[in-house]
């Protein structure tokens, strides 16, 4: 890590924390104050989403309840969490290329470029998260006890999405196809996601292929809490936790390793 230890990047990182505040308020502000609905595109997107796959399921395959909820506040709240992890994926690949002529001359924390689209993607994510609040309570669905566990759920993803996304930043400045390969991963993840399915519907036999993926647990969780308003089962968060734990350290490290040289792949 450029032969320097972990408290000097962290601490030249805090010591730029301003510039990583005031380039987050300049790209929100880029992107939503010249668009005619501005930040309801946010929710918009995934509400239409929800409505089509409500419609299908609904009308053309029957489908009104999964596991005693509807399946609108079921696919929802799936699809918000699922979105969160996907959005920010799909940023981090291009956060270094995009910012290409600002690496080549001004020397920052390469890192805060990660950050910033980590902030942008839990601030989307945000008002998509109020809008499905609004549509269960609509459904009958309302906060209960069992929301003290969400932030807990939450921070474990968040975890995870932050390695994901320094391994995929830099990586996707040495391999250009690594935009595409994630855009084929995530599809598969999706349906391999209790979002249009809970986990007890998946057959013992495959079980093995949701388990391996870490966000099946996840959203399994903010089912639990959010529509059930029942605790999360802790053993299966255990796996999503070490592995972001794991990819956090790891990614941040290899990151620090490659900053000295992006520039010139870039």
């Amino acid at each position: 890590m450029n032969n320097k230890p972990l408290s000097h990047h962290l601490a030249l990182l805090w010591k730029h924390r301003v510039l990583g505040w005031l380039w987050f308020k300049a790209n929100i502000q880029m992107r939503y104050s010249q668009t005619f609905l501005g930040i309801l595109w946010i929710i918009v997107l995934p509400l239409a989403q929800a409505a089509i796959m409500a419609f299908v399921f609904g009308n053309i395959l029957q489908v009104r309840t999964i596991s005693g909820v509807s399946f609108v506040s079921f696919f929802l709240t799936g699809l918000v969490f699922w979105n969160l992890f996907q959005q920010g994926a799909l940023s981090a690949t291009h956060s270094l290329t995009a910012e290409m002529e600002t690496l080549t001359r001004v020397y920052f924390p390469r890192e805060i470029l990660v950050l910033v689209k980590l902030g942008e993607t839990l601030f989307d994510s945000f008002f998509v998260f109020v809008a499905m609040l609004i549509i269960n309570a609509g459904l009958g669905i309302y906060p209960g006890s069992a929301w003290g566990y969400f932030p807990i759920v939450l921070t474990i993803e968040v975890i995870l999405l932050a390695g994901v996304m320094l391994i995929l930043s830099y990586a996707s400045v040495y391999i250009r196809d690594i935009p595409q390969l994630l855009n084929v991963t995530l599809q598969l993840l999706f349906y391999l996601s209790p979002i249009l399915y809970p986990l007890d519907r998946i057959p013992p036999q495959w079980a093995w292929i949701v388990k391996i993926n870490p966000l099946a647990p996840l959203l399994e969780a903010y089912h639990r809490i959010l529509l059930m308003n029942q605790p999360p089962q802790w053993g299966t968060l255990a796996y999503p936790l070490v592995l972001g734990v794991g990819l956090l350290v790891y990614g941040y490290w290899r990151f620090k390793a490659h900053e000295r040289f992006l520039a010139d792949f870039i």
